[in-house]
């Protein structure tokens, strides 16, 4: 484990795209936690979790081509990474 455990709002992503599956992408976690968190959370928020989560090997992030609606601009996914299991308690 490294020896910054993480905050509670980068567990709280973790769990989120884990809970989204193919679906968890930056925009698709931010919907989910605002719904649950029944207010909003700045995009810029997720993304930095999202960015340590990656760093720390907990999420993997993998970019796909994206469609006619993005004109062809990619969109990175999140699955859960090597990490996981012993960074995010159950």
């Amino acid at each position: 484990m490294s020896a910054d455990p993480l905050s509670p709002f980068a567990l709280l992503v973790a769990r989120t795209a884990r809970d989204l599956g193919e679906n968890a992408y930056g925009v698709t976690i931010r919907a989910r936690l605002c719904r649950m968190q029944n207010h909003s959370v700045s995009l810029g928020a997720v993304y930095v979790a999202l960015w340590e989560l990656e760093e720390r090997d907990v999420l993997r992030g993998q970019e796909e081509e994206g469609g006619p609606e993005r004109s062809g601009r990619p969109k990175r996914y999140y699955y859960p990474g090597p990490r996981y299991p012993e960074e995010v308690p159950e």
